[in-house]
């Protein structure tokens, strides 16, 4: 992408600027960070955490990202008027490389996965048994890196075609849907029974099964969910001109977060708590269902 190139709309920067940040962080991991430590009380500390210092951090970086107006490992160097202080950015370069180092696995896992889906939809075949498709995709080398690469491809020709026609465009499509498969899952999800004990346990705040363990888990979980430090906003920032209303704009991106951090809560309890799934030890759950998740 041309460093002279620019956003073609603010729904633009800000759909792009939400898909970036909205992604594992609120949809896969906050519902389980959630669930192991306690809650309600959890969602609460996130929430704040998010609103009183990564809301910040972002405009932090929209504001430096756009004063460059140069690559996010050129950025530092050019403010601070000496090349040296360049290695911040390449510093961020390299966490956005590990981060697409498992983005790109979990990527292409959703790959094969919608392939399978759109093969029932032909009688193509199936299995109900999910554990068993799953290990039968990771432990499968050209299934998995097949799919990581074909997932990369797909990420380099939006990528190649710029910032309107590429990423733009893009998220203009891809984000309403977002909120449109979650609406059906929450829908469904809802309608189990049993649904409004997973509603109350992810809602209701109970802080005496939140941890200081867990305050700080909420706290990096705002951060991560926003890509915050690892210059992906500043490096979305440096396309914007100089009329666009920073606040504005992240106080949307912020907003949308939270949104769909939530909306993720409100598909996976409900389901939790109906289906009376169980992994391991007894967590803060409702009284029959027990759920431990990594942390």
């Amino acid at each position: 992408m041309s460093e002279k190139s620019q956003w073609g709309s603010k729904l633009g920067f800000i759909l792009a600027s939400a898909g970036s940040a909205i992604g594992l962080g609120a949809v896969w991991k906050f519902p389980y960070m959630t669930a192991a430590n306690g809650g309600g009380g959890f969602l609460l500390v996130f929430l704040i955490s998010t609103i009183l210092i990564g809301f910040p951090l972002l405009l932090a970086e929209f504001a430096l990202g756009r004063s460059a107006g140069v690559s996010a490992i050129k950025t530092f160097g050019k403010l601070g008027k000496n090349n040296k202080y360049n290695f911040i950015g390449w510093i961020g370069a390299f966490a956005l490389f590990i981060l697409l180092s498992f983005y790109s696995v979990i990527g292409g896992w959703i790959l094969v996965y919608l392939g399978i889906e759109f093969g029932k939809l032909f009688q193509l075949g199936g299995t109900g048994d999910y554990a068993q498709l799953f290990t039968s995709i990771i432990s499968n080398p050209a299934i998995a890196l097949g799919a990581q690469a074909a997932f990369i491809l797909l990420n380099i020709f939006i990528v190649s075609r710029g910032v309107q026609k590429g990423i733009e465009r893009a998220s203009k499509v891809m984000m309403p849907l977002l909120f449109i498969i979650f609406v059906v899952i929450i829908g469904r999800s809802l309608s189990l029974p049993n649904a409004m004990e997973g509603v109350l346990y992810f809602l209701k705040p109970d802080f005496s099964k939140l941890t200081s363990a867990g305050l700080l888990y909420a706290l990096g979980q705002s951060f991560f969910a926003l890509s915050l430090g690892v210059t992906a906003m500043l490096t979305y920032a440096s396309y914007l001109d100089k009329k666009t209303n920073l606040v504005q704009s992240g106080i949307s991106i912020v907003s949308m977060n939270i949104s769909v951090s939530i909306m993720a809560g409100l598909a996976i309890f409900p389901a939790m708590s109906a289906f009376n799934i169980h992994h391991g030890r007894s967590s803060h759950f409702p009284s029959h269902v027990s759920l431990q998740y990594p942390v």
